[in-house]
């Protein structure tokens, strides 16, 4: 999927890392955490965290979930209405 990396802001009172490469986000704060978006394919997916723009060092003390496994084939889903409008 490729790797991606943020740059390191300093406000003069705290730092902080955003994403500024090709494809950011317009909505500033979505570009606080990485995303990507990948096709459905039954199998496992695993995100490798690296400490460094090269990604050569790999963090291995992560938060959250690194590793997503599929439970089979993609299926479909469909909704039927039974009111004529929706209320959000």
């Amino acid at each position: 999927m490729g790797l991606r990396a943020f740059t390191e802001e300093n406000t003069g009172l705290y730092k902080y890392q955003i994403y500024k490469g090709e494809g950011k986000s317009n909505i500033e704060y979505e570009n606080l955490y990485l995303t990507w978006k990948v096709p459905y394919e039954a199998g496992t997916l695993r995100a490798v965290a690296y400490s460094d723009n090269a990604g050569t060092q790999v963090i291995g003390e992560t938060t959250g979930r690194n590793i997503v496994k599929t439970t089979g084939e993609a299926k479909n889903c469909t909704q039927n209405n039974t009111k004529q409008r929706m209320i959000y």
